[in-house]
This record gives structure tokens, sequence and C-alpha cells, in this order.
């Protein structure tokens, strides 16, 4: 039995939601206030016999326990798994990358405390001449622990008894025929640290005109820039009490945030933001807004990186499939803040703060700011202009399931176009008979010769299907996740849905998902032909999608009381589970 599955029999779902919101029984489930949003009706249903939850009101999602404490600790599958261990007893095993983690961290403190030191000593004048002059103040420096490297860590890291091999890995040493020598020399440090507090690279700029001005430790086993947000430790809290979060460049932008009052001021280290940087704000927030200078915001780097930002956050927004489970998620907004040419958001907080929160506060969302940014790049006064600033502009006006707001940006678009709103809806029209959607095909049935009879071996095997034909990704765009019981298959498909390759997939995963994918990837491909594989696709996400509606329809209707009517609201849940369910089977 794996450590997932042998927490998931030790804990019990009942006990577990019980200690953030009291529960009532309710026939053979249990019903409460959902616990994610406010609401004056119970819409929140537990089922002690699958081990799952559901809400049925604003929030329109569900799971198992592994998600619940997901969303309600606001942690990653990973932490999810430590948590409910320790809530049961159950022993998880350290691995061998585990332990290497460590000592890769404490290398990191250590040199952390000697930078500290250094910036402390009778030498670094300069470097505190540095920070007074950027409007630093002693009190920031140390909550940031800023240090200073004056390249004489490698004998001190020696000294305190630390293998070279683990600094090397760490990025802090560098060998060279004549031995080892620091990475860093004569800088400003600025220690990078998860969102859990732990230190796993440096941030460092040059004090004496050298070039690079800024160089960050190179990629290790627990640095990777992409994924990282410069500050979140410190903001974590304030994004998750205020669900916003401001992504600036840098770190000095970061700092004179947080000693100004704000505190929910992180940096992606670089004028683009990664899909990773976003899935990690995501798991606190739901309204970002990106400080922009206006000497970096038209540059291909950033465009690319604000289309990618938007997919991420698109999926997680817009109802795929039109399905019950899916229809009220939750919103998430990307807006975008110009700073004025020539400054930066650093400057701007400490010269004129009241100028900084008007910027911040009137942020323009991200498909105006497009349109508006595009259209300045591309010639719009052709007819080959205009459909290229549509093509742009059509998967992100499609993405919005609040079809009011779609109308504005067609509105928008076609006042920017100088053409008729006719000719952008039929310039849509025609992209959107291009792209190939989620169907289903033939009544081959081939379930039955497959054999996948258990719900969690059914979520496998199309997990399987899927990772042995990744051309298959593009049927499942919209296939809701919600359809997937199991917390860490859903984890996984979403991960690979976003990713581009296995690799990537790999890297984005933990140690227990990383785990049951190589395990999955072992697996013997299905032995059919590709016309078989794709119908076999299509009939397991039916049959996903199906159970999934009728356990729905079978919680809701335990929920009523037999001498009290049903509320319009919870007939109207009713109706329309009973319309998909039909659809469901009338499907093909």
């Amino acid at each position: 039995m794996s450590v997932i599955e042998e927490i998931r029999t030790k804990a019990d779902i009942i006990d577990i939601v019980s200690n953030y919101v009291s529960i009532n029984q309710s026939g053979k489930y249990f019903k409460s206030i959902c616990p994610f949003h406010s609401e004056k009706t119970p819409s929140f249903i537990v089922n002690p016999d699958r081990q799952s939850w559901h809400c049925f009101g604003a929030c329109g999602t569900g799971g198992d326990v592994f998600s619940f404490v997901m969303r309600m600790e606001s942690i990653g599958f990973g932490e999810s798994i430590k948590f409910l261990a320790n809530k049961t007893g159950v022993e998880l095993k350290e691995k061998k990358n585990d332990s290497k983690f460590k000592e890769l961290y404490q290398a990191n403190i250590v040199a952390l405390e000697f930078f500290q030191e250094n910036l402390n000593s009778s030498n670094a004048d300069y470097a505190n001449k540095y920070l007074l002059k950027r409007g630093v103040d002693n009190e920031t420096a140390e909550k940031f622990k800023i240090g200073l490297s004056l390249g004489d860590l490698t004998s001190h890291l020696k000294s305190k008894g630390l293998n070279e091999n683990i600094c090397e890995s760490a990025g802090l040493i560098k060998k060279f025929d004549s031995g080892y020598r620091d990475f860093f020399k004569n800088r400003l440090m600025f220690p990078i640290h998860d969102w859990k507090g732990n230190v796993i690279g440096f941030g460092a700029r040059s004090l004496d005109d050298s070039m690079p001005k800024y160089v960050n430790t190179s990629a290790t086993s627990i640095f990777d820039k992409k994924s990282i947000l410069y500050g979140l430790n410190l903001a974590y809290g304030q994004i998750k009490k205020s669900k916003k979060a401001i992504i600036v460049e840098g770190y000095m932008d970061v700092i004179a945030a947080h000693q100004n009052g704000y505190n929910n001021v992180v940096a992606s280290m670089g004028t683009a933001i990664t899909k990773q940087q976003v899935g990690a704000l995501k798991l606190i927030g739901n309204e970002f807004v990106l400080a922009l200078d206006a000497d970096f915001a038209g540059q291909e780097a950033t465009l690319r990186s604000l289309d990618s930002a938007w997919e991420l956050i698109g999926n997680s927004q817009t109802s795929r499939n039109q399905s019950f489970t899916n229809k009220k998620s939750t919103s998430f907004s990307l807006k975008i803040a110009e700073v004025p040419q020539g400054q930066d958001p650093d400057e701007l907080i400490r010269k004129d703060s009241e100028k900084w929160e008007f910027i911040i506060n009137n942020a323009e969302p991200l498909i105006d700011y497009l349109i508006r940014i595009l259209s300045l790049k591309i010639d719009i006064q052709s007819g080959e202009g205009k459909m290229q600033l549509v093509k742009n502009i059509f998967p992100l006006i499609t993405s919005i399931d609040n079809y009011f707001d779609q109308d504005k940006y067609i509105r928008l678009l076609s006042k920017k176009l100088d053409v008729s709103e006719s000719s952008v809806r039929a310039s849509f029209s025609s992209l959107k008979n291009n792209k190939v959607i989620y169907r289903k095909k033939d009544d081959s049935h081939l379930i039955s010769n497959l054999n996948p009879k258990t719900e969690g071996q059914l979520e496998k095997y199309v997990l399987c299907l899927l990772l042995d034909n990744p051309e298959f990704k593009e049927y499942v765009f919209e296939f809701s996740p919600e359809n997937f019981s199991n917390s860490e298959y859903k984890e996984i498909f979403m991960r690979w849905r976003d990713s581009s390759n296995i690799n990537q997939l790999s890297n984005d995963l933990d140690g227990y998902l990383l785990n049951l994918l190589t395990e999955m990837l072992s697996n013997e491909s299905v032995s059919l032909d590709m016309k078989q594989k794709k119908d076999a696709l299509f009939e397991c996400l039916n049959r996903l999608e199906r159970d999934h509606l009728l356990e729905l329809q079978k919680e809701i209707l335990s929920t009523k009381h037999e001498k009290i009517p049903p509320s319009r609201d919870l007939e109207d849940k009713i109706v329309e589970l009973n319309k998909l369910i039909k659809q469901s089977f009338l499907k093909k």
C-alpha cells in the first residue's frame, strides 16, 4: 500500500472537515456552511462512504480529503500528504532527496549568516552607504536578511565542516583547477526563500560596476528561478488575506514596497512572469497586478509571458465544458500597471507613494492592455494586420465564461480595428471552427474489453492513455478536472495539461506524485491501434463525467427533506444536473 493510499484509508474526512466547520448529518451525508465562500444556506456536502466533499453553492467544486486540506490550508499536494500523515500517524520515510535537500538548506543558512556578519563588519561601509542611498533602513535590511559577499566564503564553509560537493551543489562555490572559489564576490546579497522560509538561493548585486549587475544562484535541485517569487515568504500571509498579489521585477522593488507597508508585493526576478509563478500565487490569491516598467512593457518576451500567464489563469476561471461542476469556479484576474517611463517601482514608491497606489488601483485588465499594446506593434490599417490582432486576442476573449464581458471586448476590438462587430464575430467563428475540441466519438464500447473496473483504475487508465499519447491533449481541453475523484490523479492531469512535455511535467511534480508518474510511464502501452485508443479515451472520459454527475445527483437529492419542498436554488441545481446526466447518456 502506498503512502497516499494508507493516508486515505486512515484519514476520515468527517473528522478532518469537523476541525474547520460544524457539520450536521442529513440522511446518509453531512451538511455544512461552505468554508470556502460566504453563504447563509448550507451547500457543502460531505459523503462519508466515498470520503468526498462537494460545494453545491458558489464554489461549484469538490474532491477528497487531500483536496480539502489543500484548499483549506492553501498548500500543494505534497504538503497535504505531510499534513495528513501527521494527523493520522502515518510515517513518512525520508527519501534520499530529502536528506540532500536538508544539507543544501543548511549550507545556504551558514552562507546567509556569514554574509550578514560581513555587512555588519568594519569592511562594509561602502555597502551600507549604498543601502542608505537606496533608502533601505536597518530594520528592513534585517527583515530581508541582506548581506555582503567579500570573497572569503569558501574557507568559512570549510571551517564549519560543510562538504565542498554539497556547497558546490548549492551554487555557493565553484571548482577550478586550483581548487574551490566563491561563486559570489564583492556583491550585495539578497537571500531567496521558498514560501515556507527555506533559504534556497541568492540574488547578488555588483557594488563595483562589474557586469553583469545582477547574478543569481545557478539552477540547483532546490532552486529554479522560474518557479520562485522573491519575497513570497514575507508576502504569503497578506496575499492570502487580501487575495491580491502585486508582482514587480526586482529585489529592490519588493524591499521598497514592504518597507513602505505594501506587504503583498513579490518579484518575478525578471520582466517575464512564468506559469509556475502564477501557479504558486493561485493557491493563495485570485487578483494579480503585474507592475511593468514602461521600457519593457512591449517587449516580445514580456508579451509571451503575459499570454502564458493568462493561459494558466484562463484554464482555471473558464467553464470549459459548461458542466455543472465547474460553472461557478473561482474567478481570477490579471491586470497590468504601467510604471511611468524612466522610473521603476522602487523609485516611485519612495518618491510618490500616492501615485504608486493610483497606478495599482487603476491597473488595466490584461486583455484591454494587450489590445492597446499590440495595436501599436501591428499595422492594423491592413486586413492582414487586423486578422493578426484578432488571432492574438481571440484565445483570451473566448476563455472568458462571462458572455457580457466577451461582448464588451468584441466591441472594444471592433472599435480599435475600425470594423463592424459582426466582422469580428465572423473572424472568431472561423477561428473557432478550426479549433479541435473535446468530443465523444462512435459507439464502440471498448471499456468492457479494457477492464478498468474501479473508479481509481479508470482515472489511472485515462492518464496512462494521455501520457502515452501526448497528441491527445487537444481532445481534453474541454474536460473538467473535477471529474477526477482522486486528488493525485487530478493533480497530475492538470499539471500534464499545462506542461509542454514529460520532462517539464516531471520537474513540476514532488516526490510522491513523481513516483506515481514514473509508475504510470513504466506501464506497457495498450495494444490498440490509434483509432481504438482514441475511441477508448472518449468513452473513458464520458464515463468519468457521467459517474461524477450521477454521484452529485445522489448527494444533492439525499439532502432534501421529505416534508419540505426544495428551495428554488436547489430545484434549479437538480434540474440542471438531470439535464447534464441525460446528455451524457446520449453522447456517442
